[in-house]
């Protein structure tokens, strides 16, 4: 019994997996294409998130929950769509900063968290802040200075102590 379905192995080559109430089901044999083929001997679980599978001269196959690590920003703050390719990252003062082709930088607060607003995202772009919008490179100097790479001829610098951006 593995996270509410029954997981049988066959003599011959393969699983079979059925719900609780011994419905086929295929979700372990299309995630591990290699299960169709192989001979299964053992099987051993907690029930809860953990399988493992021996096999008969194949190994041992572990299963375990897939974590989603990832999170998508679609939208920036102002609702626009983000489609814009990214070029560069840099952590600054508990920010990600997020350098993009054509649509300057994006900030997030809390980036690290999975509780990431809309509130927490800020744009910045040639109207006001950068000298272009087409960031390749964010790098934080020792010196208080953020330093930011573009297409334009020059570097734009953020002062973190003023929060100003300065167009050089």
């Amino acid at each position: 019994f593995f996270k509410g379905h029954y997981i049988l192995a066959w003599s011959s080559k393969g699983i079979g997996e059925y719900d609780s109430n011994f419905q086929p089901l295929n979700s372990l044999q299309s995630t591990i294409p290699v299960l169709q083929n192989v001979r299964v001997t053992s099987l051993m679980s907690n029930n809860i998130s953990l399988l493992w599978i021996g096999t008969d001269g194949n190994g041992v196959i572990k299963v375990n929950n897939k974590e989603n690590y990832f999170g998508i920003v679609k939208q920036q703050a102002n609702g626009e769509a983000f489609h814009n390719p990214v070029r560069a990252f840099c952590e600054i003062n508990d920010e990600l900063w997020i350098g993009t082709k054509g649509n300057g930088i994006i900030t997030l607060k809390n980036w690290d968290k999975n509780n990431v607003s809309f509130s927490g995202i800020k744009s910045f772009h040639t109207n006001i802040e950068l000298l272009d919008n087409c960031v390749y490179s964010i790098e934080k100097g020792k010196d208080g200075l953020v330093y930011i790479g573009s297409d334009a001829p020059g570097v734009t610098l953020y002062n973190l102590k003023t929060q100003k951006f300065i167009k050089w």
